[in-house]
C-alpha cells in the first residue's frame, strides 16, 4: 500500500515539472467561444470552433495555421462561416509554467447567411489582427489557454441582389464576448 501510494504521489507531481518551449516543439490545439444574448425582442447565439497547429521557429516563437468555423442563429437569421488563418506567437516566459504571448494573424474566409424568407448571401472576409494572450502548463507537454480580445482590421465583401457591399472594420476589441479558451498539447523536439 505504501508503495502505490509514493507511486501515485510520484505520477501526479511529476505532471506538474518545468514547461520550457523549444525551437522545434510542435503546438497542437484549439479554442472555442460561445455566447448567447437575450432581450425581449432580440436572440443571439454564436459559436466558434478553432483548430490551430505550429512549429517553433526558435525559442517562444512558432509559426502556423488556424482553421475557424462558426455558427450563429439571430432571431431567424442564421450565419455560417469558415476561415483559414496563418499566426505566428511570440512568447514571453513569466514563471516556470505560465507564458504571456502576442499573436499576429492574418485569415481569409467565407460566410452565409440565411434567413427565413429563403434568401441567401455570401461574404469573402479578409482580417488582420494581433491578440495577447496566456498560457498556462498544467504538465510539460499541456497547457491552457486563454486570449482577450484583438486589434484588428477587416474587410468584407457580401454579394446581394443589388450588388456587391463592401465594409471595412477596425477597432481595439477587449470586452468579456471575446474570451476564449482552449488548449494545447505540445509535442516536443527531441534534440
Amino acid at each position: 500500500m505504501k508503495k502505490s501510494l509514493i507511486i501515485m504521489a510520484f505520477m501526479l507531481f511529476s505532471t506538474f515539472g518545468f514547461a520550457q518551449i523549444t525551437k522545434g516543439d510542435i503546438q497542437l490545439g484549439g479554442s472555442e467561444a460561445f455566447f448567447n444574448t437575450e432581450f425581449p425582442d432580440f436572440d443571439r447565439a454564436n459559436l466558434s470552433l478553432r483548430p490551430s497547429a505550429g512549429i517553433f521557429v526558435s525559442d517562444l516563437t512558432s509559426v502556423g495555421i488556424k482553421l475557424q468555423y462558426s455558427i450563429s442563429e439571430s432571431n431567424g437569421l442564421n450565419s455560417y462561416s469558415f476561415d483559414f488563418g496563418l499566426n505566428s506567437r511570440f512568447h514571453k516566459m513569466v514563471s516556470e509554467n505560465l507564458y504571456l504571448f502576442v499573436e499576429p494573424s492574418v485569415s481569409i474566409g467565407r460566410s452565409s447567411d440565411e434567413n427565413i424568407t429563403g434568401s441567401d448571401t455570401k461574404t469573402n472576409n479578409f482580417a488582420i489582427q494581433v491578440a495577447p494572450g496566456m498560457s498556462y502548463f498544467i504538465s510539460p507537454k499541456i497547457a491552457l489557454e486563454m486570449s482577450l480580445g484583438s486589434l484588428f482590421y477587416t474587410t468584407s465583401k457580401r454579394d446581394q441582389p443589388s450588388g456587391e457591399i463592401t465594409t471595412n472594420n477596425y477597432g481595439l476589441s477587449l470586452n468579456l464576448s471575446t474570451v476564449s479558451l482552449g488548449f494545447s498539447y505540445f509535442i516536443k523536439n527531441k534534440r
